[in-house]
């Protein structure tokens, strides 16, 4: 017959079961008076405690039971639990490793450490925790999913696809591994299988809104294939964007709404419509729907925690903040927020850099010493809207939103009077909450307002302050690339990604016109399986010109930046991407004498090379059709003078793109009057 104690304990489980975590918190503090020195009375209590969110009194039960038995596993994991549930995974990490002490068989202990270390970034670390699990429990799915995250985050797909695979093996009714599984399969440009993926997921949890929101994104293929039509994508994409904000309005007329305010914050971010920017396409009204769909998610989320951008005294130097994944050698940093952070007055301004990134490198530490107030290492999209609106600024800028989910989260909300974003992702937002897209007069036209939902701000210029970078070129050998010197070397340095097959026959029409030569591509390890795709397309566009691929493509490695430039100084033409233009790369073919052959295209992102070339007077390296593309390309591969002249004017030219304050002198003109006036 049961004690009275172990009926009181039985039924708090029953109430924490159901849900009932009061209830279940008076019946286990019962079974602590009726049994003080039972260390798993207080280990139920604390649970009881934690799953109120009272931290305190479940960090003093968990310390108790520890207390009454110091080889009590349960409770180093709990407690350890207990400060991941409260984003201290630093410290979470002493009690799991004193669990493991007490029993180095205690396979929770080393998946929760696994937890912790992920999301600390130490993903080697992870991936020891979840092998060790593994190793102890083979058939663990939970395990597999997250050492499928981590050898994600990696950037090790295989293993992660065969991880997420096991885990679906030993639990197919597990809906995480499916859906993990449905975004590492877009990442690989597997589109299709990914979606398929998604929707197995949903079939398990019809309410699991990450993986509807990730199958609607997936819709827009990384790398189209030989002869699709991107239209097809397009519509497909629009009608699961309209289904995907049905779904959410059904939300908001249940009885959960609060648990949903929770989710839609959760989801927002956490697939993007990166790919749709790399379609030379008027994306405005698309682009508008998503950002209205993430704002008014936000917004819900906003309200029902309470978060406002408050009135506050105006008074003193304005205080801008910056909010960025990217303080780091990055494009982002090197193209406009070096020099802005240089030559930022500081007698008029506060420049506050909130840092949601991890990597640290001596840019990071250059932002630093630059900034009023360096701000980094919180933990969630509470911690962030906390912090950010505890600065009390005046002005948010946001130097890249569509790349990070945190901060696609953070400019979906109004956390500042004025918010700005700039071209670090050369797209409207489609955010209602961002108020002006700052550009440059050299990117722009007469029509480039119809193309942003924001108000366009164009600063003089390249509309940046770009700093030229320290580069010592190193000796690369071109041949152990498996580059023929003795050919005109042509170079795509171009993400595979940004190359649409509707420009593939340019490629190949160069190549026929030009013979024998060479068409050099960039190939991150991480990215082989797009980079699979992308040649095959190319071996059918070439072979429909009755040309062989390899007679004239060469796929080689991403280089260091050293080896970058020496190839380019030993390199004869640089094709800038048609669609989405290069800024950083274009900046560093002018530093490496390297001539450009640009087109000036519709949108944007799509004039960045050409806008430098505007810029430094060379307007006969800016095209503005196929025809004048291909045969500058071809003229200056073939003929040397032509091409000693253009390095000659570029030479004579180029100090006009470095080290330009007066776009920044404009924006600070902006800024004082937006906020001043």
């Amino acid at each position: 017959m049961a004690s009275e104690f172990e009926t009181i304990t039985a039924i708090g489980i029953q109430c924490a079961q159901a849900g009932k975590n009061q209830e279940a918190l008076e019946w286990f503090t019962k079974g602590v008076a009726l049994s003080p020195k039972s260390a798993h009375a207080h280990l139920y209590q604390g649970n009881a405690y934690s799953a109120l969110g009272n931290l305190s009194a479940a960090l003093k039960c968990y310390n108790k039971a520890i207390d009454l038995n110091p080889q009590f596993v349960e409770a180093y994991n709990n407690l350890g639990l207990l400060l991941i549930q409260h984003h201290d995974y630093r410290n979470s990490l002493i009690y799991f490793a004193q669990a493991i002490r007490v029993d180095r068989q205690f396979c929770d202990a080393y998946l929760n450490q696994g937890f912790a270390l992920f999301e600390l970034a130490d993903y080697a670390a992870a991936l020891q925790s979840y092998e060790k699990a593994v190793q102890i429990q083979p058939h663990h799915a939970l395990a597999y999913n997250n050492l499928g995250n981590t050898y994600k985050a990696l950037e090790q797909y295989l293993p992660a696809l065969q991880c997420y695979e096991k885990a679906i093996q030993f639990n197919p009714s597990l809906a995480d591994p499916w859906y993990n599984r449905g975004i590492l399969l877009g990442d690989m440009g597997e589109e299709r299988e990914g979606v398929l993926s998604c929707d197995k997921a949903l079939a398990i949890n019809p309410q699991l809104a990450r993986a509807k929101w990730a199958r609607t994104f997936l819709q827009i293929p990384q790398i189209e294939a030989f002869g699709e039509d991107p239209q097809i994508a397009r519509k497909q994409y629009s009608i699961s964007l309209d289904a995907l904000d049905a779904w959410f309005v059904a939300w908001q007329n249940d009885s959960t709404k609060l648990l949903k305010n929770a989710i839609g914050a959760d989801v927002v971010g956490s697939f993007q419509p990166f790919y749709l920017a790399y379609q030379a396409e008027d994306n405005r009204q698309l682009m508008a729907r998503y950002g209205q769909l993430c704002c008014r998610l936000m917004a819900q989320w906003q309200q029902s925690r309470g978060y406002e951008a408050r009135q506050f005294a105006v008074r003193g130097r304005i205080r801008i903040g910056i909010v960025s994944h990217y303080l780091c050698d990055h494009p982002v940093w090197n193209a406009f927020l070096r020099g802005f952070a240089h030559h930022l007055k500081r007698t008029e301004f506060e420049l506050i850099f909130f840092y949601l990134g991890k990597v640290h490198d001596q840019e990071t530490q250059l932002a630093r010493s630059l900034a009023t107030s360096f701000i980094e290492g919180k933990t969630g999209i509470v911690d962030w809207t906390e912090t950010i609106l505890a600065q009390q600024i005046e002005v948010l800028i946001y130097p890249d939103i569509g790349m990070d989910q945190m901060t696609t989260k953070l400019a979906s909300l109004r956390l500042a009077p004025l918010q700005l974003v700039m071209w670090g992702h050369p797209e409207t937002t489609g955010l209602p909450t961002i108020d002006y897209f700052v550009s440059a007069q050299c990117f722009e036209n007469a029509t480039s307002p119809n193309n942003y939902t924001e108000q366009l701000l164009t600063l003089a210029n390249l509309g940046c302050c770009y700093e030229r970078l320290s580069v010592s070129p190193t000796e690369v050998n071109l041949e152990q690339l498996g580059i023929n010197p003795k050919l005109p070397i042509l170079l795509c340095p171009g993400s595979i990604f940004k190359y649409a097959a509707q420009f593939d026959w340019i490629l190949v029409e160069i190549a026929r016109r030009l013979g024998a030569c060479q068409l050099v591509f960039f190939v991150a390890s991480s990215k082989a399986n797009l980079a699979a795709r992308f040649e095959a397309r190319l071996l059918q566009a070439f072979a429909q010109a009755q040309l062989k691929l390899n007679d004239f493509v060469v796929f080689i490695p991403w280089l260091e930046r050293p080896d970058f430039f020496s190839l380019m100084k030993q390199s004869d033409v640089f094709l800038d991407t048609l669609g989405f233009s290069g800024f950083n790369t274009a900046m560093q073919a002018i530093e490496c004498d390297l001539p450009i052959v640009s087109h000036a295209g519709q949108f944007m992102r799509g004039r960045l090379a050409a806008g430098i070339l505007q810029r430094l007077n060379l307007p006969e390296l800016i095209t503005h059709t196929a025809e004048e593309y291909i045969a500058l390309a071809v003229r200056i591969a073939q003929d040397s003078n032509y091409r000693e002249r253009i390095v000659a004017q570029m030479q004579a030219n180029r100090s006009v793109l470095f080290d330009d304050v007066l776009p920044i002198r404009e924006l600070e003109t902006f800024l004082t009057a937006h906020c001043r006036s």
